[in-house]
């Protein structure tokens, strides 16, 4: 059977946040409310911005991560822990974690506002390996980030949902991933990672021990 006949030949290897975990792209991870959203994404964020010490979720290439929050102390707190005990060494440890995960107290961005905030976003690419990677940028979470009077308005979520994806992926490749409890926005970002999958495959990693402050 020619390879070709069912476009084989045409496929492509996809391109990872977290190598062979989590892909680039807008994604969407959910699941229900005080089940630990937070806890689990800081620190795969960590991972990401290569601070915490290496473990088989770190990926090859370091990105600065943009993290967006209603509860900035919160994310303090859990950044705090993780400086204390998994942080890489560092010659200016405090420096190199604002640096490379920089925590902002979101607001209910309307979708008029994604091409400002991903056109300011876009200056923070790191060089490696001839490469230019862009930031990973966090929105935790949806409710508190975007300006949606009804979840259950198609027509509204659908234009911010499609700003998002123009303007911080298609347009600069900028990686996305929308904190959420399930809603209808799973209709509209094809990737839904539900966080007792998340915690399943992070389990050996100590991150009990990152939050002892």
């Amino acid at each position: 059977v020619s390879q070709s006949r069912y476009g084989i030949d045409k496929m492509i290897a996809p391109d990872w946040v977290i190598d062979d975990f989590i892909g680039e792209g807008v994604r969407a991870i959910s699941g229900a409310q005080g089940k630990g959203k937070t806890s689990i994404i800081s620190p795969l964020c960590a991972n990401v911005a290569h601070l915490v010490e290496p473990n088989f979720l770190t990926p090859k290439h370091r990105r600065v991560v943009f993290y967006f929050t209603e509860d900035t102390n919160q994310i303090n707190r859990m950044i705090y822990g993780m400086k204390k005990h998994q942080s890489r060494k560092f010659k200016n440890p405090h420096e190199e974690w604002a640096n490379f995960f920089r925590v902002h107290m979101t607001k209910r961005y309307k979708a008029g506002d994604i091409e400002d905030l991903a056109n300011h976003i876009k200056n923070f690419n790191t060089p490696q390996d001839n490469k230019s990677i862009p930031p990973l940028v966090v929105f935790d979470t949806q409710a508190a980030s975007f300006d949606i009077e009804d979840e259950n308005n198609n027509a509204e979520l659908s234009k911010l949902i499609s700003q998002l994806k123009i303007h911080f992926w298609e347009m600069n490749r900028i990686p996305v991933w929308v904190i959420t409890h399930i809603t209808c926005i799973a209709h509209y970002i094809s990737s839904i990672i539900l966080i007792p999958y998340i915690r399943y495959v992070s389990n050996t990693i100590n991150f009990n021990k990152a939050f002892a402050v």
